[in-house]
């Protein structure tokens, strides 16, 4: 049975018309809320309304909404919401069907939820006719840029896309097309049921849940230092690699597109670089000059991806030397390679194949060619290769404007990069101590004697991979991580500064001013206007009862009241009357007879 869709959402009726839910019949209260069915427009409670489902694009109301029991089942049974009909998932999953129409492809399912870009980017499990097996995902990315604007355009998307296939650490993608009017891309590649590398920090079963349910916990479980982070780090520097050699740009690694297949990973969503998507790790990247030595996009976000599978959670702003206690010594030592140069200087930036040479990651045996059966740069076209020097120009545009912004907002004038750059650690001894307490302000880290320790024998005391320099890069990265707190609360506390002094400058000259003026006036002989005093001090009433007496006496001391001076000449003169006003309004025998 299918229904019509309404034109029209349905009103909602007034919070005050129910006292009570409509299906649990519980009564409202503080604790217990009303809550408007998205179908019906009725009042539940939170319990009854908890069903989440895609309404008609005619409501726009955008994602799933909250409905009843019954709207749940009416609507997933309504015409707009089968896989023949798809009204309601908008004008792009039409253009999905459409183009898998002659490709021997049929829709079995939409991944709601799936990826962290929001539509208009959507995947759907696809279903092969002749093998009826759910093998494959459809992923439609809408464009950020104008680098595919025409039909050569669309013509080398597909050619670069398809190339990348026959490296064995990228997913394969078996059709790639581009719809110049819509401006969306239309990939369909190998679907794995095994979900991402982050899935597996975050020990997911089901990797098809919305991506912001199966990541609501930030922290994870890191994976094992000696044995999986390697064996990942290698495949994906091998990928990287390959794309560097190809010219092709991928600013855009995280740990969510490195999906685990077959027992491998292998990297995916490689056109986004095509299509000029914001990276994820945009605000951490540097702009690279020939004279600042600056680490690639690539290199950063592997640095990014390798702290977050060694600790289970994403670095951000904080300084990786935070955590030298805690990293695997080699892994400590491949982020100093990487972002040890974050800072520039006359250290030249760590490249991919300088990682890929390091000891951690070219010691893990792989079984797949990755040099003599992959395709290489000259079998792209001229065409092709113009695209991609395109998207590269545009990748390096991004990271120069996000920079120029961070530069612009950042305190005082200065960097605006995150914290990202280690505090290097010094060597042993003396030189390890530094200005002391007074240098480095660190009194608990390790000292001199503490190097001639019997356990640390046969270490050299300067290198960094030291138990003792790496506990006090820790403590020294604390410290730094303090001071830019510091220096990013000190214009606020200038400007306070600032207007105190102001303020008291002002209020200085304004009694000067007073002064001189003063001092300018004839000097007066009459007789000082006394200030009115708050207290009241009841005169003898000429009637009834005489009013209480004793109680504790006044308080005495204080300042005096001023004599004389502008203030004093201000004041209003003493009113005779209002004492006597105020006796009256005590005495109870006028309230005796106002209640007559």
């Amino acid at each position: 049975m299918t229904t019509t869709a309404p034109p029209q959402p349905p009103t909602w009726v007034p919070d005050d018309s129910s006292k009570l839910c409509e299906q649990c019949r519980t009564e409202f209260s503080f604790t217990t809320r009303r809550h408007h069915c998205r179908g019906c427009g009725k009042l539940f409670c939170a319990s009854c309304v908890n069903n989440l489902i895609e309404l008609p694009t005619s409501w726009r109301l955008k994602g799933p909404q909250k409905v009843c029991a019954n709207c749940f089942q009416l609507y997933s049974q309504a015409s707009w919401n089968t896989e023949n009909n798809t009204e309601i998932m908008g004008e792009g999953t039409l253009l999905a069907q459409y183009y898998v129409r002659d490709k021997s492809l049929v829709f079995k399912s939409l991944l709601k939820g799936a990826g962290r870009r929001k539509p208009p980017q959507k995947y759907f499990v696809l279903t092969s006719v002749p093998s009826k097996s759910e093998d494959l995902i459809l992923a439609m990315t809408a464009s950020e840029s104008d680098l595919l604007t025409t039909e050569a355009h669309k013509k080398q998307f597909s050619e670069i896309m398809l190339l990348l296939n026959k490296h064995p650490f990228i997913l394969p993608t078996y059709s790639a097309e581009y719809v110049l009017e819509k401006k969306y891309s239309f990939t369909v590649r190998d679907f794995s049921p095994q979900g991402s590398i982050r899935d597996r920090v975050h020990k997911q079963s089901k990797p098809t849940e919305d991506f912001y349910v199966k990541y609501k916990s930030r922290t994870g479980s890191p994976l094992d230092a000696k044995t999986q982070i390697p064996y990942v780090g290698r495949q994906v520097l091998e990928a990287l690699v390959f794309l560097k050699s190809l010219g092709f740009p991928f600013p855009h690694l995280h740990a969510s597109n490195i999906i685990v297949h077959n027992k491998t990973v292998k990297l995916t969503d490689l056109e986004s670089s095509l299509l000029g998507l914001s990276p994820l790790y945009l605000d951490y990247l540097s702009p690279q000059t020939e004279t600042n030595n600056k680490p690639t996009a690539e290199v950063t976000c592997f640095g990014h991806v390798l702290f977050q599978l060694a600790m289970g959670f994403p670095l951000g702003l904080q300084s990786f030397h935070e955590f030298a206690t805690r990293l695997h010594a080699p892994i400590y030592e491949v982020l100093c390679l990487i972002f040890g140069a974050a800072s520039g200087g006359d250290t030249p930036a760590v490249t991919l194949r300088d990682l890929l040479k390091n000891n951690y990651f070219a010691s893990i045996p792989i079984k797949e060619d990755c040099y003599s059966n992959v395709p290489q740069r000259d079998q792209l076209s001229k065409g092709a290769k113009l695209l991609l020097k395109r998207a590269r120009d545009h990748v390096k545009n991004m990271i120069q404007e996000s920079a120029s912004k961070r530069e612009e907002s950042a305190p005082n004038g200065g960097p605006g990069s995150p914290v990202l750059s280690p505090v290097i650690p010094r060597a042993g001894g003396a030189a390890a101590e530094g200005g002391g307490a007074s240098g480095s302000g660190i009194s608990a880290g390790p000292t001199a004697a503490d190097y001639n320790d019997p356990k640390y024998q046969g270490i050299d005391p300067s290198d960094p991979l030291h138990p003792l320099n790496r506990e006090k890069a820790a403590l020294r990265a604390k410290q730094a991580r303090t001071k830019t707190r510091r220096k990013t609360a000190a214009p606020s506390g200038a400007s306070t500064a600032s207007s105190t002094s102001t303020s008291a400058s002002s209020t200085s000259s304004g009694s000067s001013s007073l002064a001189s003026s003063a001092e300018k006036r004839p000097v007066s002989t009459a007789p000082t206007a006394r200030p009115v005093s708050l207290a009241v001090t009841p005169a003898a009433p000429t009637g009834g009862p005489a009013p209480p007496t004793g109680g504790p006496p006044p308080p005495t001391g204080g300042p005096a009241p001023p004599s004389g001076g502008p203030a004093a000449a201000n004041l209003p003169a003493p009113q005779e009357g209002r004492n006597a006003l105020l006796d009256s309004i005590r005495n109870p025998n006028n309230m005796k007879k106002l209640k007559k």
